[in-house]
């Protein structure tokens, strides 16, 4: 049965990483370009243009590029690999409350369940897999704590809660019912906690460090979705991201999957778990033994709609927490290899379906994030025109450079990571501008040049038109701001 569910993983990702939905996008370039960075000599605590998420990724996407070189299939490695590392984790995690076999099927079941972390696996985003990963080995250590009092796995917890809470804020969605739970369950041993405290404090000493060179910019991040309520969050959380976390409803298009099976089968999906909750908590034993995925799942909801940054819905990645939790008890009721296999086929039915649905999708944000255009014959053109430097929108220019090897530097129009990157580009004379075809960046170029008087050669290739300019010109004439 392992080896199934290990063969369909393995088969879903290939195809994904052989398709466009295996492309890189701006966000994954990011974290490329972060890696070569890390190589020249310019490591940073914090991703890039942002007051929050670690940067353990980067840096393993840095040894992952010193055995192969910057490339796309080496850069998306560390998010599989990391996926891997997280089934194991919830298998050993599982043990402690399932039998050996439902345990097994859990650690098997998150490689194929539920078709987003099929996928967000394949995307270098920075910040998700590390977290997961972190947050996983937190409930193994808190687990182990309560069953014989160790103060190396106190410790070993402490340390792991600050490094989750430098690489991703989000984790606090887990980590704040976890820790409830462990204070409550050693409440009789109470004086064996300390040692967590300060090891949360080394763990966090990178996020400490950055903040007091920032002015503890990570306190104080602005909202721009500023118009988002708690109740919409959680209507939106229940409605759509949920769905879409569970497999009933297509990432970005938010279209139920076989139309009303969908929703029915979501619905359905929804009861049982609710149903299986209920009887946890009514018996004494399995209450006891559940407890702290119980915490963690009672508790999630009402967390997660407090930040206003979860109002993005367009895919589930604030929910990828609640994945484990859910899984483990999915997994309380498949206890016989005939329903382990029968869920592992409707699994790979709905990862092919939800992908599909995602490959052929023409919304806005599919296509710059799930399945963005072939950027490669624009980088060979740059580089055959000896050109170092250009201005693109964020999801063009990040790809770009980053295909170049980070041998082209690249200057966002909307939102700039790298300020190395933007010096250059301004620097640069003559400018050399990336737009997308029928873009409204394209129409703006077009009409500013023309006012302007500035002479230009246009070239197209593929989905792109590329201006070669005569001076230098900064966006805000180019483009009008």
């Amino acid at each position: 049965m392992v080896a199934v569910a290990v063969a369909i993983a393995i088969a879903l990702r290939v195809w994904i990483l052989l398709s466009p939905l295996g492309r890189v996008d701006g966000d994954e370039a990011i974290v490329g370009l972060m890696a070569i960075a890390f190589g020249r000599g310019h490591p940073t605590a914090m991703f890039w243009g942002q007051g929050y998420g670690g940067t353990i990724e980067p840096g393993l996407t840095r040894i992952a590029f010193l055995a192969t070189g910057p490339s796309a299939w080496a850069l998306k490695l560390v998010p599989i690999v990391l996926a891997a590392v997280s089934a194991v984790l919830l298998w050993r995690i599982a043990l402690r409350i399932l039998n050996a076999l439902a345990a097994a099927f859990a650690g098997a079941l998150i490689l194929v369940y539920p078709p987003f972390s099929v996928w967000w696996s394949t995307k270098a985003r920075g910040i998700y897999w590390a977290a997961f990963v972190l947050v996983l080995v937190a409930l193994l250590y808190a687990m182990r704590f309560v069953e014989e009092f160790r103060r190396r796995d106190i410790v070993a917890f402490g340390l792991v809660v600050g490094l989750a809470w430098w690489t991703n804020p989000q984790t606090i969605f887990v980590l704040v019912p976890l820790g409830v739970w462990l204070v409550i369950r050693s409440r009789l041993h109470w004086r064996e906690l300390w040692p967590a405290l300060p090891a949360t404090i080394v763990g966090a000493l990178p996020w400490l460090w950055w903040n007091t060179q920032n002015s503890w910019r990570s306190l104080n991040m602005q909202d721009r979705l500023a118009h988002s309520t708690y109740l919409g969050r959680l209507e939106l959380l229940i409605t759509k991201a949920l769905p879409e976390a569970l497999g009933f409803m297509a990432p970005y298009s938010h279209q139920w999957l076989f139309g009303p099976v969908g929703l029915i089968a979501y619905f359905t999906m929804l009861t049982a778990l609710a149903g299986l909750v209920v009887a946890l908590l009514r018996h004494r034993d399995r209450r006891h033994r559940f407890a702290p995925v119980l915490a963690i799942t009672l508790a999630f909801p009402w967390l997660y709609a407090i930040p206003k940054q979860t109002e993005y819905i367009g895919e589930p990645r604030f929910l990828q927490l609640l994945i484990p939790p859910l899984v483990v008890l999915l997994c309380a009721r498949l206890t016989s290899v005939r329903w382990q296999y029968a869920t592992l086929a409707v699994a790979a039915v709905l990862a092919v379906s939800t992908l599909t649905t995602m490959a052929t999708n023409a919304n806005p944000e599919a296509l710059k994030e799930a399945h963005p255009p072939d950027i490669s014959r624009v980088t060979s053109t740059l580089k055959s025109r000896h050109i170092r430097a250009f201005y693109a929108s964020y999801w063009t220019a990040y790809p770009i450079s980053f295909d170049s090897g980070g041998s082209i530097a690249a200057d966002s129009l909307t939102l700039v990571r790298d300020r190395g990157a933007a010096y250059t580009v301004a620097q640069t004379s003559p400018s050399t501008y990336v737009v997308r075809r029928g873009s409204r960046e394209e129409a703006a170029l077009e009409l500013h040049l023309r006012d302007l008087h500035v002479h230009s050669t246009r070239w197209t290739i593929d989905a792109y038109e590329i201006y070669f300019l005569d001076r230098r010109l900064a966006p805000r004439e180019a483009i009008g701001g």
